[in-house]
């Protein structure tokens, strides 16, 4: 594992400066950038190889990557991050080029002159946004969204699955007061909410269970404000009946969790178990260190690109739908 001097190193800044950004401390004045930096620095210093050999000279493919997310948002939640390290780490050693397009309507009329081998759709979009893309090439694949057909290639994640295992661990620990903060996903060139699974699944795994108790769930965004306020909305609400467990649906609103929970409990100690979901290069560095789910983003990225780099050298028609594995990690929280 790397170390906060690792990354202070990698990124160029103070030992301090890596913790106070990874811990989220408002009162530092660093800008965007520098937080970018160390954010970027954690990711790749997480996954970096041993050893690698250098890959055999091919022909310059060129792909686009139509991604939605800005500097802050990524800070905000390096879920996406990740994957996009991922998706550039293949594409460099394979010597594939990479354009970075917009996510706009107008798009599709800026790119129709060019020629791509193929596109990497990074996040949540429309279907119909999507299909308009078709006449540009037919080698598409979808990175973290999917449809129920088979149009496209698809890489994602089970969040079905990783619900239902962070409930049955809650259980196992014997906890029957079970809470959720969760988030709806914003559609990317929508003003559309995308209804997560692991809310759907908390409500029904719970129910089936007869312990679900909506007093016990928020729903905000995916960041650390909406995990801050969640948490306090759900003490405000339910001060003489507590859940013992949440679970965040990432660990962004595990952190917000966290810090209401510090304030709160100095004038009433509470013990919470928290879970969060990512696994992101905060995680193991906040303190306390979050418990939470790891899921392979920077695989993701890098599996989505080598299907859609054996799409364009197979013409390949037949459709994937993959899900990338995730495992517990349990830790302070």
């Amino acid at each position: 594992m790397a170390t906060i001097k690792d990354i202070a190193k990698k990124a160029e800044v103070s030992t301090s400066t890596v913790s106070r950004v990874l811990n989220h401390d408002k009162t530092i004045s660093v800008t965007v950038e520098t937080k970018m930096k160390i954010f970027k620095a954690a990711e790749e210093l997480a996954y970096e190889k041993t050893s690698r050999s250098k890959p055999a000279p091919k022909s310059l493919l060129n792909i686009g990557l139509v991604y939605g997310f800005s500097d802050i948002e990524e800070v905000n939640d390096p879920y996406f991050l990740s994957i996009r390290l991922g998706i550039e780490e293949f594409c460099q050693l394979n010597n594939v080029n990479i354009t970075y397009l917009a996510t706009n309507d107008s798009t599709i009329d800026n790119i129709s002159t060019q020629v791509f081998d193929g596109l990497i759709f990074l996040g949540r979009y429309k279907k119909e946004f999507i299909d308009t893309f078709k006449k540009v090439t037919k080698n598409i694949i979808l990175v973290h969204t999917y449809f129920d057909d088979y149009d496209y290639d698809s890489i994602t994640v089970d969040f079905i699955q990783i619900t239902k295992d962070v409930i049955d661990y809650f259980i196992s620990e014997n906890h029957t007061k079970i809470g959720l903060i969760g988030a709806h996903e914003k559609i990317i060139n929508s003003t559309g909410f995308f209804n997560d699974n692991r809310e759907d699944t908390f409500i029904a795994y719970l129910s089936k269970l007869d312990l679900y108790n909506p007093k016990y769930v928020e729903i905000g965004t995916y960041d650390i404000e909406s995990g801050y306020t969640g948490m306090y909305n759900i003490y405000n609400r339910c001060k003489s009946d507590m859940p013992t467990a949440i679970f965040a649906a990432n660990d962004s609103l595990a952190i917000g969790m966290l810090k209401a929970i510090k304030e709160i409990s100095k004038d009433d100690p509470i013990k919470i178990r928290v879970i969060g979901c990512n696994d992101d290069s905060t995680s193991m560095y906040f303190t306390p260190s979050i418990s939470t789910v790891k899921i392979y983003t920077n695989t993701m990225g890098r599996i989505g690109a080598k299907i859609l780099l054996e799409t364009i050298e197979e013409s390949r028609d037949d459709k994937l739908k993959v899900f990338v594995p995730h495992e517990l990690v349990i830790r302070e929280s």
